[in-house]
């Protein structure tokens, strides 16, 4: 019953939040094997990871601006009658990634220039950070861009601008904990917002949901560039097992139940019934992407790595 009433407008919102990857999670799933895996691989997840987020938000505003008449967030700044004109939705959203895209240059640069002029103690370094974040974010939405993208941008600028600083690690290796624990608190906090009566009533349709993503989606996703990629079919196998889903999709599922609520042409009742349960069925999904994935990353990482060792020393 829930497939047949779910509008497509909706089915194209739960694909924009499936979509967002977590290459940090899979990361961190290989541990201390991540110096033994293919550079290639490697920076492949990272560029993944960097991208993809970013994109998702932009797509899943894009498309609430063309299905929900009046929307708008300031995470996404679409507009506030884009609803259902797309050459409306085109303008806003190019105001949106240019203006995102030169505050985050500006605002990197400075950032930048902040950095080597304060000459922080290292104690200082994750409160530093965390301010830049704030301010970008804030300043970059207030003038009316996207701040995620301000933020991209401007962490790629100091990345580039600081690349040999020996100061640039250790404000990474200060955020990164900070990170982790910020990813695993808030999907703590999202468990607690599913709604338990509907976990049951759609286990078996979240695990089917967890399965094609793991088993089709995403390998299919990675195989249809194989042509053009410079990865073996090994490296190519371990990468389409890295799509691990996080804090994203579920955030964004939780903006999603709030606007199939006042979908256009449903009952009020029914929309409410029908978010509730694809809420359950995307955390259903995503907690046994993450549990089955990130259990068996290090195991085929390890063999992966064994075999290139050993193709190596063959040679």
């Amino acid at each position: 019953g829930l497939v047949s009433d779910v509008p497509i407008g909706v089915c194209l919102l739960v694909g924009s939040c499936f979509s967002a990857l977590d290459g940090g999670a899979a990361l961190r799933s290989m541990g201390g094997l991540v110096n033994r895996v293919s550079p290639k691989i490697i920076s492949t997840i990272n560029f993944e990871s960097t991208i993809s987020s970013a994109m998702s938000i932009v797509i899943f505003g894009t498309l609430a601006a063309f299905f929900f008449r009046g929307f708008h967030d300031s995470h996404f700044v679409i507009g506030h009658d884009v609803g259902q004109h797309m050459s409306s939705i085109t303008k806003s959203l190019v105001a949106l990634l240019t203006t995102g895209i030169f505050d985050g240059m500006v605002f990197g640069l400075f950032a930048s220039w902040l950095f080597n002029s304060l000459q922080l103690s290292r104690s200082r370094y994750l409160v530093f950070g965390l301010s830049i974040v704030c301010i970008i974010y804030a300043l970059s939405n207030a003038m009316g861009g996207s701040g995620l993208i301000s933020c991209f941008v401007a962490g790629f600028i100091i990345n580039n601008r600081l690349p040999n600083d020996h100061r640039l690690s250790p404000l990474k290796e200060s955020i990164e904990p900070f990170n982790e624990a910020a990813e695993l608190f808030l999907c703590g906090a999202f468990a607690f917002r599913v709604e338990p009566s509907y976990l049951l009533q759609t286990l078996p349709l979240g695990l089917i949901c967890g399965l094609v993503i793991m088993f089709i989606a995403r390998p299919f996703s990675v195989l249809i560039f194989k042509s053009i990629s410079s990865l073996n079919f090994r490296e190519t196998f371990f990468l389409g097992w890295c799509g691990l889903r996080s804090v994203v999709t579920l955030a964004l599922s939780f903006e999603l139940v709030e606007l199939i609520s006042e979908y256009p042409g449903l009952d009020h009742a029914m929309a409410v019934v029908i978010a509730y349960k694809i809420q359950a069925i995307i955390f259903v999904a995503v907690y046994f992407n993450l549990i089955l994935q990130g259990l068996t990353i290090p195991v085929f990482a390890k063999l992966i790595s064994s075999r290139s060792a050993h193709t190596v020393s063959t040679s």
